[in-house]
């Protein structure tokens, strides 16, 4: 699921944070953190990953990031994923 978080009115540029952050996980080594959590019957993955803007893409901006959740049953299974960008 991708949500984006846009207030009325306001248009979106040309360039979307999902397409400056597409790319295999490996391009991505040196700007993404992996966290991994078990308990609550459940264990999860908070992955986020991050690159630089600059002012032509998204005014006023710096960076972008990709937080995906991964998360699932204690066997290991991963039962939901969701992603969520911004600037």
């Amino acid at each position: 699921m991708t949500r984006y978080a846009i207030p009325r009115g306001v248009r979106l540029p040309q360039a979307s944070p999902a397409a400056v952050l597409a790319g295999p996980d490996a391009d991505w080594v040196e700007t993404t953190d992996i966290d991994e959590d078990r308990g609550h019957g459940r264990t999860e993955r908070p992955t986020i990953r991050t690159a630089p803007v600059d002012n032509t893409v998204f005014p006023g901006a710096a960076q972008a990031f990709r937080l995906r959740r991964d998360s699932g049953d204690l066997d290991g299974t991963w039962t939901s994923k969701e992603s969520v960008y911004g600037i």
